[in-house]
């Protein structure tokens, strides 16, 4: 929930180095979900979405933040998080605008949400969310399950 992201050594995940850790700090919201979005790591915290790379620094965590790629749009849930071939799909949350479903496109969030949609993700309090995604003739859906 602190939005510290722990590693392993490379290639043996049952030693833990006490200094290979990096915090997801971009802003103090609660961390919701660790995701894999092309080639960098995304911390999916509740109001913010913040990204690393790979360093490749032999000590210490190899994870450093791509520090112009930060966005302040949060997850509302880990089981909305989907990822779609080349794009991460998630139901996203702002102080602003409520909740929508949002696509990554790169480090852009796309809203693809319609605006009924987002009636219905807004229109009550907390939900429990789970979601796949379904290929289908060369289309791809994502599915989504709210749960009260």
């Amino acid at each position: 929930s602190a939005g510290t992201i722990y590693g392993s050594d490379i290639g043996n995940p049952f030693t833990w180095q006490a200094l290979n850790y990096v915090t997801a700090e971009y802003e103090s919201d609660t961390a919701v979900c660790l995701a894999k979005h092309q080639n960098y790591v995304v911390a999916m915290k509740s109001n913010t979405i913040q990204f690393f790379y790979d360093t490749g620094a032999p000590f210490g965590s190899p994870l450093s933040p791509v520090t112009n790629a930060n966005v302040r749009i949060g997850c509302a849930s880990a089981g909305s998080v989907v990822q779609m071939d080349n794009t991460i799909i998630f139901v996203a949350q702002t102080y602003q605008y409520g909740r929508s479903v949002v696509m990554l496109n790169g480090f852009s969030p796309i809203k693809i949400s319609d605006p009924e949609i987002d009636r219905i993700l807004n229109a009550y309090g907390f939900f429990t969310f789970y979601a796949m995604n379904i290929k289908k003739s060369g289309h791809d859906f994502y599915v989504l399950n709210m749960t009260d």
